[in-house]
């Protein structure tokens, strides 16, 4: 049986996120409280790379784990050595949770809409009346029009017949209006 044990102090993420702290506290910048005093241990840095993986891609991440486990301090060092100055929005957030809290904690209850199908009929109705007038300013001034204007244009008049003819989603037809207005 091979030995799959894989040695996360010598990791690509581990070693740049190292250097970037290195280089950050030899140019004198303050790091926040416990971050100058981490201790690289196997386990830690393993956490370090997985979560810096997860950042690189754009994904989420869900810390899971015994209390002073790391989770929090792996979270403040990557937001201190990655994250610019500056970038108000992409600096971290610490929510405390509890086997209490529920998704609606977060994001707030969310209500049901009422008389989505009259809507959806509506806004169908609608839909025909506009992909008409759409379909004739399309062809009295298609030599004025630039090639991504006129690709919005068609990809609305395509959701227009889609929702003329009943299908089609609410979202997409609103994604749709929306990039032809703002071409």
């Amino acid at each position: 049986v091979k030995d799959l044990r894989f040695d996360y102090t010598q990791d690509e993420v581990v070693k740049s996120v190292r250097d970037r702290l290195a280089a950050k506290v030899a140019a004198g910048e303050d790091p926040p409280a416990g971050i100058g005093q981490v201790v690289w241990t196997p386990a830690f840095c393993r956490m370090v790379a997985l979560i810096g993986r997860c950042v690189r891609s754009g994904e989420p991440v869900l810390l899971v784990g015994e209390t002073g486990g790391g989770k929090t301090m792996a979270c403040q060092l990557l937001s201190w050595v990655l994250v610019e100055e500056g970038k108000n929005e992409r600096t971290l957030r610490t929510v405390n949770c509890h086997q209490q809290t529920e998704t609606s904690d977060f994001i707030g209850s969310l209500c049901p809409v009422r008389g989505r199908d009259a809507t959806f009929n509506s806004i169908c109705t609608v839909s025909a009346d506009l992909e008409v007038v759409i379909k004739a300013h399309a062809e009295t001034s298609a030599s004025e029009k630039s090639a991504e204007g006129m690709q919005a244009l068609s990809r609305l008049q395509r959701e227009l017949r889609l929702a003329a003819q009943g299908q089609g989603t609410p979202k997409s037809l609103s994604q749709a209006l929306r990039l032809a207005l703002a071409r």
